[in-house]
């Protein structure tokens, strides 16, 4: 039994790796075939590699909330449904760092390896851009800051559920509407723009890098992403706070 358990476990990492990498081919592939479909050079203004360039980031960005975030948060929902958050709670560590990383998502790390080793290196010496120093530094300033806000974009969907038990429709919609800040902004109609800046900060997630590709990336834009992130940290502090009041358990 255990050496069947041992060789369906290899089975399944296979699987997971085969499946990955078919996931990363795929996805690098999309956008050739999207602009050859459509018979153009670019979308929005900005060109293939452009495009490239921003979708490697964005991915990279999703795939790591994966990794650490997503099972956590789905966990979390399900614990405070159930009262079945006190053994976060009682345990002689923070609970606020134990409920947010209790496992990994691991096969995702397969997909951040392709990226890091096969795509960014290509499209480095490919160097399309035209971004001196400063600019490389501003698109790790703006992926530092994706990943924060993503990351807490999922876990007010989560809290949440302190007032709302139960509640999916949050985690849904920032689960499914991720991919759209590897497309330009302005291919999108103004009322959204709006509401995907300043209501849910989704545009916030990679979206700026094009700003540094135009040389329009401003302080005033650094600053909003800033205090973007800052103001979420503060409503996910408030919300954690104020929801264990509100938890009933199931003991």
């Amino acid at each position: 039994m255990s050496l069947m358990r041992m060789f369906l476990y290899r089975v399944n990492s296979w699987t997971n790796m085969v499946a990955a990498a078919a996931y990363f081919v795929a996805q690098v592939l999309f956008i050739e075939y999207l602009l050859n479909a459509g018979s153009v050079g670019g979308i929005g203004g900005y060109s293939k590699s452009e495009l490239y360039l921003v979708f490697a980031f964005s991915q990279v960005t999703i795939m790591f909330v994966f990794w650490f975030v997503t099972d956590n948060v789905v966990d979390t929902i399900r614990c405070i449904y159930r009262g079945q958050l006190d053994f976060y709670l009682i345990r002689p560590m923070n609970p606020v760092f134990l409920t947010m990383y209790q496992k990994f998502s691991g096969v995702q790390n397969l997909t951040i390896i392709g990226y890091l080793l096969v795509l960014f290196p290509y499209l480095l010496i490919k160097n399309d851009y035209g971004l001196d120093c400063i600019g490389w530094l501003q698109i790790g300033y703006v992926v530092f800051f994706s990943i924060l806000i993503y990351s807490m974009l999922y876990w007010i969907a989560a809290l949440v559920n302190f007032y709302w038990q139960n509640f999916w429709g949050l985690w849904w919609f920032i689960n499914n509407t991720g991919d759209i800040t590897r497309w330009p902004k302005n291919v999108y109609p103004y009322f959204l723009q709006v509401a995907l800046t300043y209501l849910i900060p989704l545009f916030l997630i990679e979206n700026p890098i094009y700003d540094i590709l135009r040389g329009t990336f401003s302080f005033d834009l650094g600053l909003q992403i800033l205090l973007v992130a800052v103001i979420m940290l503060v409503i996910i502090a408030i919300l954690w706070k104020d929801g264990l009041k509100r938890y009933n358990s199931a003991a």
